[in-house]
Formats: structure tokens, C-alpha cells, sequence
């Protein structure tokens, strides 16, 4: 069986095991942030993120109970001490890889916004993350079309 792919340019689709999803809802949000991250998170960041108000043993409760649904839903899900990652293959992943190389390739790759719609209902600091993360893409994205340009009229003033 192939491993899980997460589509996260536009609206967000994880393909695993045959079926195709992600919707609005925290699991989901959850899963799209991990992929995101593409790195070890801390699990206060995490916590933060999802229950701003319960950065206390409440919100660490409520990741662990998140963690397990997410590992019963996808496989891959790591923790290990105090972090927790998810090492999925994504078109950010192969965005990030090409934006320094080919800018071209790389706009090709971006369909829309970063995580489309899973904003909606979030906490506000989701969202605020959420908006820095597409704003980070956005300067890129902005930056990759300068310099495909100017690659441009140095080959083809015309």
C-alpha cells in the first residue's frame, strides 16, 4: 500500500489507503498542521493552537485523546518525549524543494491558498498562525514570480 500524500495548496485532501478527506473539523486541522510543519512540534505549541484556554493539563489531556484518533486515522503519527510529527509526503514538501531551485516548477505547485477553508470555525490562534504561514508562502510565491521573470528577460528581452 502506498503512503499517505497530503494536498495542502487549495483545499486540503490527504490520500490514504484508497479514500480522500479533510474537512474543517480539529482532527483534520490537526493532521493539515502536522503536515505543515513537516517537523517535530512541541506539544505546548500544539496544545496552544487547538485549546489556547487549556494550556494547562486540560489541553494536554485533549491532545492525547487528539493524538490517538489521528493515529487511528493515519498511519505515521510520531511522538516521541515532549514533540509529535507526522512525516507525510505533501505538495508543500515538493514546493519547498523547488523554490530555491525552479521557480517555474515550483509556481506550478501552489493551487490556491495554503489550507483553504480550515480556518473556518478555528481557533483565532490557528488562524492567526494559519495567516503568517500563507503570508510566508505568499512573499515566496511573489519572490519566485520576480525571479522566473527576470530569468525571462535575460534569455528573451522581447
Amino acid at each position: 500500500m502506498p503512503p499517505a500524500t497530503v494536498r495542502l495548496f487549495g483545499r486540503p485532501e490527504l490520500i490514504d489507503r484508497g479514500r480522500t478527506y479533510l474537512g474543517a473539523n480539529q482532527l483534520h486541522r490537526f493532521l493539515a498542521y502536522l503536515a505543515t510543519r513537516g517537523e517535530w512540534v512541541p506539544r505546548d505549541a500544539a496544545v496552544f493552537l487547538f485549546w489556547p484556554d487549556r494550556v494547562d493539563a486540560v489541553g494536554r489531556r485533549n491532545l492525547r485523546k487528539l493524538l490517538h484518533r489521528a493515529r487511528r486515522l493515519v498511519d505515521g503519527v510520531e511522538v516521541e518525549d515532549d514533540r509529535i510529527r507526522w512525516p507525510v509526503a505533501s505538495d508543500l514538501e515538493a514546493w519547498r524543494a523547488l523554490a530555491d531551485g525552479d521557480p517555474a516548477d515550483a509556481l506550478a505547485l501552489a493551487h490556491g491558498p495554503l489550507l483553504e477553508g480550515l480556518d473556518v470555525g478555528a481557533p483565532s490562534e490557528f488562524v492567526a498562525w494559519l495567516d503568517q504561514e500563507r503570508e510566508h508562502l505568499r512573499t515566496q510565491l511573489v519572490d519566485g514570480v520576480v525571479a522566473r521573470c527576470a530569468e525571462l528577460a535575460r534569455t528573451d528581452a522581447e
